[in-house]
């Protein structure tokens, strides 16, 4: 009995090993197959293009839903252009495959120069191997991406306190990024100007810097930030760009 025990353990152990490589191989290639579909748009491989979209496919890309005739029939190389994956993950279960992470387009000769989409693609397996039956694309901003350095900011111009009472947001459909770097020796309050030109009161909104530190405040173009000392003085008022931005509290 101790033995058929000892047996049957071992096969379910070398069983679930079996699955854990067969996912793992079918992992690697979906994986494989992504990379090989981004080249091919760069490339303007149609053959490629071809074999990996289904017939069915449905692409929304930022809110505009394609087909593979679309892909197909628009598809011409870019010159200068190559793609990477800052990040992606796959998950395999059983004859479908769910890809998600970020893409990224870019001038060859200037990596900085670069266009981010998040995307969430499903593949299905048939006869012929992998295919891509429905994916979702949204163009993202470089900072949702990745961590940036205070070099690749854009230096804000502080705006003159006297304007407060002129001030307010106005729209929440262009995301923008401000960093906040407190080089004065004593805590700094950042408050966002609302709607209504108020400096908001809810907790969730009001950030406190020690000195020496920094916080990154994801945002909206036209939403208008007011720093202050421990004692409500306005030090500055700081208005997002469309690049990534700065803001050095002195």
């Amino acid at each position: 009995m101790k033995i058929l025990r000892l047996f049957i353990a071992f096969a379910v152990l070398f069983s679930s090993l079996a699955v854990r490589a067969q996912s793992g191989s079918e992992e690697q290639a979906v994986t494989q197959l992504k990379r090989e579909l981004a080249q091919a748009y760069v490339r303007g491989d149609a053959k490629t293009l071809e074999r990996i979209l289904a017939d069915e496919l449905t692409d929304t890309t930022d809110g505009v839903v394609l087909t593979k005739q679309y892909h197909l029939k628009s598809l011409s190389p870019r010159i200068g252009v190559s793609t990477d994956f800052p990040n992606m993950n796959v998950r395999v279960y059983g004859n479908a495959a769910v890809v998600t992470g970020v893409e990224a387009l870019f001038e060859t000769a200037n990596k900085n120069n670069a266009v981010y989409y998040s995307f969430t693609d499903t593949f299905v397996k048939r006869q012929g191997g992998w295919q891509l039956i429905a994916a979702q694309r949204q163009n993202v901003p470089v900072w949702i991406t990745r961590s940036m350095e205070a070099n690749e900011l854009k230096v804000l111009t502080v705006q003159n306190c006297n304007q407060e009472p002129s001030l307010r947001s106005l729209h929440y459909d262009t995301p923008a990024l401000i960093r906040f770097i407190n080089e004065t020796s004593q805590p700094v309050v950042v408050y966002w100007l609302n709607y209504e030109g108020k400096r908001d009161p809810s907790e969730e909104q009001i950030v406190t810097i020690r000195p020496g530190r920094s916080g990154d405040r994801p945002t909206y173009l036209t939403h208008p930030f007011l720093v202050t000392d421990a004692t409500g003085k306005c030090l500055g008022i700081y208005l997002p760009t469309p690049e990534p931005s700065l803001a050095v509290i002195k």
